[in-house]
């Protein structure tokens, strides 16, 4: 990770992909997971809605009373898929982001201390200098 902060122009954009792809590129799978499980949680919304049509159509115009019987059952376990998607699709995506805070935070506080100690020294004596000139 230390090949993360390039000194490079801000105005090319490849630099942010390359330093985005870096970062994540431990976390693939997670990121993959979290993928799948969007993609399945919108397929079960798509569903959901695509259902609703035909189940009103068997419900009241053609009268079937053993639709009544299993729509309950299926409406529960559609919107229990759609509850677990929803929370593994934000569980992994939020942690991915923390760990990646985490490298990205660990980094920054390794390149701050390996900055000379004169450094400091030299902006604490010009803070002084200002202080006993008021």
């Amino acid at each position: 990770m230390n090949n993360i902060f390039k000194e490079v122009s801000p105005k090319q954009w490849k630099n942010d992909i390359y330093t985005i792809k870096e970062l994540t590129k431990s976390h693939s799978l997670r990121l993959a997971l979290a993928c799948l499980s969007g993609l399945l949680l919108s397929s079960i919304n798509g569903a959901i809605a695509w259902f609703v049509k035909p189940v009103l159509d068997g419900l009241f115009f053609e009268k079937n009373n053993a639709l009544l019987m299993v729509l309950p059952m299926g409406v529960i376990f559609l919107f229990v898929l759609c509850g677990l998607f929803a929370f593994s699709n934000n569980y992994l995506m939020f942690s991915t982001g923390a760990k990646i805070v985490r490298v990205f935070r660990h980094s920054v506080f390794d390149r701050n201390t390996e900055v000379s100690h004169s450094l400091f020294f030299t902006k604490i004596k010009r803070l002084d200098n200002i202080e006993s000139a008021d």
